[in-house]
């Protein structure tokens, strides 16, 4: 048993060895605009030896000789314990959207609207020395558009905006800078 209290909600992770997590249960003292407490709860119902789960998000990808954001099918192979998070970032760096030394430190929806999705990079997730100001904008929209795609599985969450941080700050570069309360917005 995990037992954690965080500062908007307290959580209860029960894992079994050899299993993984087999209970996962979140209780919200006040969730979103009613205030009411809210508690969800996840249960291990089947073990299904060698199963995976297949998403099939969108993935974006830019074309910097014709600035344009391109859009593709793709699958998501998703095992326990691996991380959604992780998979998608080894599809961007395939696709040189990100550089090879990109890490998320941290994901995760926000607490009281679950329609931003926050997302915290290292400070090497992309190579503003070979973009302009056109293209940096078109690889932070194929970035949020790929997240906010996977992280929407199967209609579950209505992801609108991202908000995209490098090692806790907000981003910034020569070309953008967001404010506080300001995000990305997914097309």
């Amino acid at each position: 048993l995990t037992d954690r209290t965080y500062r908007d909600y307290e959580r209860k992770i029960y894992f079994v060895p050899n299993i993984g997590i087999v209970k996962d249960v979140v209780f919200y003292p006040s969730y979103f605009e009613d205030n009411k407490p809210r508690t969800f709860s996840t249960e291990l119902t089947e073990i299904i030896d060698n199963s995976s789960l297949d998403i099939e998000p969108n993935i974006y990808t830019v074309d910097y000789e014709t600035e344009k954001l391109l859009e593709k099918q793709s699958t998501i192979k998703l095992s326990t314990n691996d991380n959604l998070g992780d998979k998608i970032l080894d599809i961007m760096k395939k696709n040189d959207l990100v550089t090879d030394n990109a890490k998320i430190n941290k994901i995760n929806l926000d607490n009281k609207k679950s329609d931003i999705l926050h997302i915290d990079f290292n400070k090497d997730f992309i190579d503003l020395s070979k973009l302009g100001a056109s293209n940096e904008s078109l690889t932070l929209q194929a970035i949020v558009n790929t997240f906010a795609q996977a992280y929407a599985y199967e209609g579950k969450f209505n992801i609108r905006k991202v908000n995209i941080t490098v090692d806790g700050k907000k981003y910034e570069s020569g070309h953008i800078t967001l404010k506080d309360g300001e995000f990305f917005d997914v097309k």
